[in-house]
């Protein structure tokens, strides 16, 4: 360990965050005209870099060695950044960030990459994108699902696909509602409604592509309808109309379980189909506030809750869908601003038997330890 910690203090020495050091340090012979505040302000937050980090240099192989699972720094760094563009980032932004295929001048996404810009981040060594795309190769029930994605059929996300399937998954359905009363809709109608969606948009500007801008990415109004247009004829088998409450949620339900499915598979599993209570907890904080999710990982990693056990794939996907379908009932379950295991189990026997199958044959149970790890993860006073 000394020899390493050596080693890097060698490597500091000859690098320029060393010469940034020294630099800080003979700044009084320097003149106000070769060294303004600016330049300052940036020199000493280099100054500060070998004192706050050199620990976690010197520590991170031994760390490393008895861990193989955990991860890097710069991993986090990229996976925090990452987490705030899926959450403030405009439409474009979004779609840049994580469309990594150029073709002829324009982006496109793989499946994958799709996949990976609607999912946070959850401080969890996961498989890397290219290791899920030749795992879900041979994922019968995914190959099925994405197809409603890619509607011109041609294997990757368009942009037009990309601002078509965000603004859908992130209208709820009580919008839809509120405007069709009747709980119908037609194709007109849904394309009407999605198109006046995406222009309030407050991030983003449909223009021609024809007129001269400066941006990457670029779209016009007939390409977006044209696509909503063949989405909804490809994901409801050419229905003039369809059913809200049917048709509309069922068709959410597939590509959230798409969604789950590659999240589940992509955590490192414990067994057969079953990954660890720790990293579900894990996954529990990376879907709230980004700015609160580092306290409530401090729970996880100095164990101030009890994680052992196991969750299934099908405790997993039953657990989340009970989450989001409980918007209605969450005055029933926080009592007194309290979660009660109780009320949860209750209601998810009321609920599960309306959770679609679509041919999956899930075994629609949740683990009670999956419950205690939520409230005692959130639970800010130390009480359950």
């Amino acid at each position: 360990m000394k020899n390493f910690y050596y080693e890097n203090l060698k490597k500091l020495k000859s690098s320029k965050i060393f010469l940034s050091f020294k630099f800080y340090q003979n700044r009084k012979n320097y003149t106000n005209k070769n060294l303004n505040s600016s330049s300052f302000k940036y020199y000493r937050q280099f100054f500060m870099f070998p004192i706050l980090f050199m620990p976690k240099i010197a520590f991170s192989k031994d760390e490393e060695e008895k861990n193989s699972n955990s991860l890097e720094m710069k991993e986090i760094v990229k996976g925090e950044y990452e987490n705030r563009i899926r959450s403030f980032a405009s439409v474009e932004k979004r779609f840049l960030v994580f469309a990594k295929v150029k073709q002829i001048g324009d982006y496109k996404m793989t499946y994958g990459q799709f996949l990976q810009s609607l999912l946070p981040f959850n401080y969890i060594k996961t498989k890397s994108v290219e290791e899920m795309e030749k795992y879900l190769q041979t994922n019968e029930i995914f190959n099925r699902l994405i197809k409603y994605v890619d509607v011109n059929n041609d294997n990757f996300i368009n942009f037009e696909e990309f601002i078509c399937l965000s603004v859908l998954l992130t209208t709820p359905i009580l919008k839809f509602k509120e405007k069709f009363p009747d709980g119908k809709i037609t194709r007109s109608e849904f394309t009407d409604f999605l198109m006046e969606h995406i222009r309030n948009e407050g991030s983003f500007k449909i223009t021609s592509k024809s007129i001269m801008d400066g941006r990457i990415v670029k779209t016009d109004e007939l390409l977006l309808r044209q696509c909503v247009m063949d989405f909804f004829t490809k994901a409801f088998n050419n229905d003039t109309k369809i059913s809200i409450d049917k048709d509309l949620k069922i068709f959410k339900f597939k590509i959230y379980l798409m969604l789950l499915i590659y999240e589940f598979f992509s955590i490192p599993q414990v067994g057969d189909k079953k990954i660890s209570m720790e990293n579900f907890a894990k996954v529990l904080i990376s879907y709230v506030n980004i700015f609160r999710s580092k306290k409530l990982l401090s729970k996880i990693t100095e164990k101030k809750i009890d994680l052992e056990g196991e969750v299934t794939f099908d405790e997993y996907l039953c657990f989340f869908w009970l989450l989001n379908n409980i918007f209605q009932e969450k005055n029933q379950i926080f009592k007194d601003k309290k979660l009660s295991i109780e009320d949860f189990k209750k209601l998810f026997k009321e609920k599960i038997n309306s959770c679609p199958d679509l041919g999956l044959k899930i075994k629609k149970s949740i683990n009670e330890k999956q419950l205690k790890v939520m409230i005692e993860l959130f639970d800010e006073n130390g009480k359950i």
